[in-house]
């Protein structure tokens, strides 16, 4: 149709890295990139080890990824035509650029612009994603959705058609999923120190539990499509912390195809998006990580206008009397997700849909999951490692023959 509570974009401060691939290596300083006074201009050759993977814990990253060490070029794909090529006859450039975001790193790479034209959209596409960032937020004072929550009861609210469609998205999973996921679970995740990422000594009472489950209702958010207003009701808190980094990426991949982009990547954290035929016309490569007690990889993906999204137990965990806890909540129950899922792969168009589906799946588990998602159009494809992440996982498939491997 994971994470802890999204970091803020520092637009003044914020150390934006590019990497222009298939160019000599060389270090530069450019001006009019409002993201950040000095940008590092460093080497990073076509073909550096595929896409960007993420690592085992992608929710620790704090910082701007370092440089890619180089490699040797793949083969160019053919241009695709750009709605803002910049000077006519300007050759295409490749780059990739990294910057610190919603928690984590923001990666973007676009392999079918001038130089001049690749930049401006991958400046646009953080701004984007910065903005995302901001109105999704619970705990920002100048965010739209804290502005939200604190109108709770307050009748009807104009918002940004962004997080209008946003808040439409994630209730339509509160809906499918029947309770067990959506918007609402703002008091759930207070409860459990999810948005505080602070152990608790004990778990929270069952008074406190039956009254954060009824404040997580579905029908207690309430959306006007033709005057574009939320009305959220009274003792309810929004939170968007399980569909936020993919409408980031989502977003940010909007952008870029607006500035002329068609064969482009951005990936947050764990989530990531690739559109168009990628480095040598297969897509964009992703190497999955080794997780928990696999023996061996699980080998690499391509991504062809795809999304990929990994959601593991060790990703931040609840700690609860000593013992880490699934931070997904069902919603539904008010208690963590279950035990027995070590990890989840969720593969679908949008980043959005699979942040989304990586969240609820875990929650569901294999066999519920596959009748949930017999109902989604496009039809996802889907992964879980089955186990306690120490023994060898028992993995469970739905449709992931679907996805492209070579």
């Amino acid at each position: 149709m994971a994470p802890e509570a999204p970091g803020r974009l520092d637009r003044d401060n914020a150390a934006l890295n590019w990497h222009h691939l298939a160019m000599p290596p060389r270090l530069a300083c450019r001006q009019g990139l409002p993201l950040a006074p000095v940008l590092t201009l460093c080497a990073a050759l076509a073909a550096c080890s595929g896409a960007p993977t993420p690592a085992v814990k992608p929710a620790t990253v704090t910082a701007p990824a370092a440089a890619v060490t180089p490699a040797a070029p793949a083969a160019p794909t053919a241009p695709v035509a750009a709605a803002s090529p910049g000077a006519p006859g300007a050759p295409i450039h490749p780059l990739r650029a990294s910057v610190a975001a919603l928690g984590g790193t923001l990666d973007v790479e676009i392999r079918d612009l001038p130089r001049a034209a690749a930049e401006a959209a991958i400046q646009a596409a953080v701004t984007e994603a910065g903005e995302m960032e901001r109105m999704t937020d619970p705990g920002r004072a100048d965010g739209e959705l804290a502005a939200l929550n604190a109108a709770a009861g307050k009748g009807p609210r104009h918002v940004d058609p962004r997080l209008y469609a946003a808040l439409a998205r994630a209730l339509n999973y509160c809906l499918w999923s029947e309770g067990k996921e959506g918007p609402l679970g703002g008091d759930l995740h207070r409860l459990w120190g999810r948005d505080s990422g602070m152990p608790l000594s004990a778990p929270p009472s069952s008074e406190q539990l039956n009254r954060a489950v009824a404040a997580a209702d579905c029908q207690r958010l309430t959306l006007n499509g033709r005057e574009q207003t939320v009305t959220l009701a009274a003792g309810s808190a929004l939170d968007l912390v399980d569909f936020s980094t993919g409408m980031a990426v989502d977003r940010a991949i909007e952008v870029l195809r607006q500035h002329g982009s068609a064969n482009a990547f951005v990936q947050i954290r764990a989530v990531r998006r690739g559109i168009g035929p990628g480095r040598d016309g297969r897509g964009w490569m992703i190497d999955i990580p080794m997780m928990g007690g696999l023996r061996e990889p699980l080998g690499r993906i391509f991504l062809r206008d795809q999304s990929l999204a990994i959601a593991t137990i060790d990703d931040h965990p609840l700690i609860v009397a000593g013992q880490p806890r699934h931070h997904f909540i069902n919603q539904q129950t008010g208690q963590p997700a279950e035990d027995g899922i070590f990890a989840i792969l969720a593969v679908t168009e949008l980043a959005t849909d699979a942040q989304a589906l990586a969240a609820t799946m875990t929650i569901t588990g294999s066999q519920e999951g596959e009748m949930l998602t017999g109902s989604i159009r496009p039809r996802p494809s889907l992964l879980w490692l089955m186990g306690t992440g120490t023994g060898v996982p028992l993995l469970v498939e739905y449709r992931w023959t679907e996805v492209p491997k070579r």
